[in-house]
């Protein structure tokens, strides 16, 4: 859909105006009693809610139009809420999504440079979707400061690959809005990652102990799409110890929400000291500097012998301190530094070209990639 900026139900201005970017007159939802929720730049989407009783016929209707519909389905939490998991004091912010308050809220001063995204319960695709699209409306320029987020919430690996949630992902990582996700805590069997996204630009990380090594809930993916960029420090689930879901809320550090966090607040960490130096220097981060983040811890973890790819990863990211005195040797050179990042970043959007943003048809009517709600 041709939409310029997020917009939701708590602004100021009427809604008519996202409507008519997207080629929708609002006399078509108020036919169908619908309202529009919120506007999704990146997505290319609106967000609508509509009764029960006349989803089929709006449905229809704009499909006749030749937009795109989508029934929201839910995601789930893969542990309680977040809470830090490192021995640093917490730094970052929080958006705790509920079933019952729409939408995500930020204070004016929110550092940005870790969200973390959470819920107590399943929420909607969309309202996932939605605060996903308000932390970038709200970090503004992408690379004058960093933008990580932490996102514990996941689904069913089916049709993943191909959700509004996947694809709105990948855009983000493409605009340089890093993601961190955990891989999900179906295993041991292959083919059970129910991370938000399943394709190789998001950061997805397993769960491992120093005693037993990988756990077995953590998700697995397979040989032919690896998908596991790395684990991450847990305890160890004992036997006799609570079900996975309480026990990601207790005292003990369980699941692989708690282990993608853990990766999350270590590269936010490193974000930060490339900010520190870099920003200061020219005035902005590289182009692609959490995929090069990315690839320098791949470089750096622990392999875990007896274990593939699919399972682990590259390895255990256990120790943040060898990565961030690597880092500081090569902020001693930035100009290559802001070279490799440029050249993984244009590979990446090369490879990812469909995931793009949309733009808009000259003189052509938008289609809408919508995300509809029963009322």
């Amino acid at each position: 859909a041709r939409v310029s900026r997020y917009w939701d139900e708590r602004q100021d201005g009427d809604a008519a105006q996202a409507l008519a970017e997207a080629g929708l007159e609002a006399g078509v939802l108020t036919r169908f009693k619908a309202r529009l929720k919120a506007a999704l730049p990146v997505s290319g989407a609106l967000w609508l809610s509509v009764p029960e009783h006349k989803l089929k016929a709006l449905a229809f209707e704009l499909k006749r139009r030749g937009y795109g519909v989508r029934l929201s389905r839910p995601e789930y939490p893969m542990s309680g809420p977040s809470r830090p998991v490192s021995a640093e004091p917490a730094r970052g912010s929080t958006i705790h999504l509920r079933r019952l308050s729409e939408f995500a809220q930020l204070a004016p001063e929110a550092d940005l440079s870790l969200v973390r995204i959470e819920a107590d319960q399943g929420v909607s695709e969309a309202k996932v979707m939605a605060a996903l699209e308000y932390v970038r409306w709200w970090a503004g320029d992408s690379l004058k400061a960093p933008v990580l987020i932490a996102l514990g919430l996941g689904d069913a690996p089916a049709g993943k690959a191909r959700s509004p949630l996947s694809r709105l992902i990948d855009r983000l990582i493409l605009d340089n809005i890093g993601i961190v996700l955990p891989a999900g805590n179906a295993g041991p069997a292959d083919k059970t990652v129910s991370a938000a996204s399943q394709s190789d630009l998001a950061v997805v990380v397993g769960a491992a102990s120093r005693e037993k090594g990988l756990q077995f809930y953590s998700s697995r993916a397979s040989a032919e799409e690896p998908l596991i960029s790395w684990t991450d420090l847990v305890d160890d689930l004992q036997p006799g110890a609570p079900a996975l879901k309480e026990a990601a809320a207790s005292v003990p550090a369980y699941g692989t929400a708690v282990a993608a966090l853990r990766s999350a607040e270590k590269m936010a960490a490193l974000a930060r000291k490339l900010s520190e130096r870099l920003v200061s220097q020219n005035g902005h981060l590289p182009d692609g500097y959490f995929l090069y983040l990315k690839a320098l811890i791949k470089h750096m973890v622990e392999p875990m012998a007896g274990h593939g790819e699919h399972e682990v990863g590259s390895g255990f990211f256990g120790d943040d301190g060898k990565v961030m005195a690597i880092l500081e040797r090569l902020l001693a050179e930035p100009e290559r530094l802001a070279r490799e990042a440029r050249i993984l970043i244009k590979m990446a959007r090369r490879r990812h070209a469909p995931a793009a943003a949309p733009k808009p048809a000259p003189g052509g009517r938008a289609r809408l990639a919508g995300a509809l709600r029963r009322g």
